[in-house]
């Protein structure tokens, strides 16, 4: 089957990295699959499987459409695609045209949904998330990669003919515990994910203020970009709080080795969808503590905890319970996190749902 992924780029983001996993997997499946993009850049693009036809749309600038348009459209029908999944909204809006194609391919929707501030995006994304949600009653499939984002999508004025939950699969080849699972070898907890207002660090700095009182042994190691005016932010709160000896930032990083570093990975996020941050520390050996968003809970179980939003002091808490487990409880509980992760969540099992579902659309 001819498969076109339709996105706006490949630079690394959750939607983005999925996609690749997604495109690598059904290529491997037997599809014959490509992957268009806006803008031909990202350090994603080197992680396409060599079989995968990567189309620059060449979209020259964020307010030019009529040529853009036309070279997709001309790209669906050289391609002959019978099967079109987008992700992110403005991808999404722009799969509509397809269907000026001769041979309209089916249309997929791929969304991670979750509750956000409109007004904190700007005029461009504000449109795109209403439109998306009015024209939702035309692709023949909606995905999500959560059960709280198809549970939110009716709140957002989502139409939904055909939805199916495709949980996002956590390479567990890649994500794989380090060699040591002692707590008396890993004393730093971590959080990954970019500096910004919805993830929250605040409550993670201000957790770590609390568990620093306790364990001033402990390291808290901060990862993942974020632009000037917050990093600045995050360095200044980190000397607000007192905490500049024990809390390293690192803008850029080797995740898969960085989450072998830690004893435990929090998440504090305002907003999530499915975090793949729980999935890929869990599969890591690593417990996790999140706030209540999204599908944490689902994903968490019973190998970790989950908090209400802004409580640092139960964050603080449950990371002392973590800390203060022997040896050997300690190991137990990280083997299982993995274990969960292995067997609910698992790239594999994520791809078998997607063949499923490409083989159904049309």
């Amino acid at each position: 089957m001819k498969i076109l992924f339709l996105i706006r780029s490949l630079e690394i983001g959750g939607a983005e990295r999925q996609l690749v996993l997604t495109a690598n997997g059904l290529a491997r499946h037997g599809h014959d699959v490509s992957v268009a993009v806006f803008y031909c850049v990202g350090d994603l693009i080197g992680e396409l499987d060599q079989s995968i036809e990567l189309i620059d749309l060449d979209k020259g600038g964020r307010y030019q459409f009529l040529s853009f348009f036309i070279r997709f459209i001309k790209t669906v029908r050289r391609l002959s695609v019978e099967v079109l999944i987008c992700s992110l909204p403005a991808a999404c809006l722009v799969g509509l045209t397809s269907y000026l194609s001769w041979r309209r391919p089916g249309l997929v929707w791929r969304i991670a949904v979750s509750w956000m501030r409109l007004e904190d995006l700007d005029l461009l994304d504000r449109l795109s998330y209403k439109f998306q949600s009015f024209f939702s009653f035309m692709p023949d499939s909606i995905v999500f990669n959560s059960n709280a984002g198809l549970e939110l999508a009716p709140q957002l004025g989502y139409r939904l003919n055909k939805a199916d939950v495709i949980f996002n699969g956590i390479d567990t080849s890649r994500f794989r515990p380090g060699f040591s699972s002692e707590l008396s070898d890993k004393t730093i907890i971590g959080i990954v994910g970019r500096i910004d207002r919805v993830k929250n660090h605040k409550l993670f700095l201000d957790s770590a203020t609390i568990l620093h009182q306790s364990y001033p042994q402990i390291r808290f190691s901060i990862a993942g970009p974020g632009d000037d005016e917050n990093v600045n932010w995050l360095h200044s709160y980190i000397k607000q709080c007192g905490l500049a000896d024990v809390v390293q930032y690192h803008p850029k990083i080797d995740v898969v080795a960085f989450y072998q570093t830690l004893s435990v990975c929090v998440l504090t996020s305002l907003a999530e969808g499915f975090p793949n941050v729980l999935g890929e520390a869990m599969a890591s050996g690593v417990p996790c503590i999140s706030t209540n968003v999204g599908d944490a809970k689902v994903i968490i179980g019973d190998y970790g905890n989950v908090v209400e939003l802004n409580d640092a002091s139960t964050i603080a808490q449950s990371i002392q319970c973590i800390l203060d487990l022997n040896n050997e409880d300690y190991r137990v509980l990280s083997v299982s996190a993995r274990e969960r992760i292995c067997e609910h969540f698992s790239l594999n099992k994520s791809l078998n749902a997607w063949n499923n579902l490409v083989e159904g659309v049309r």
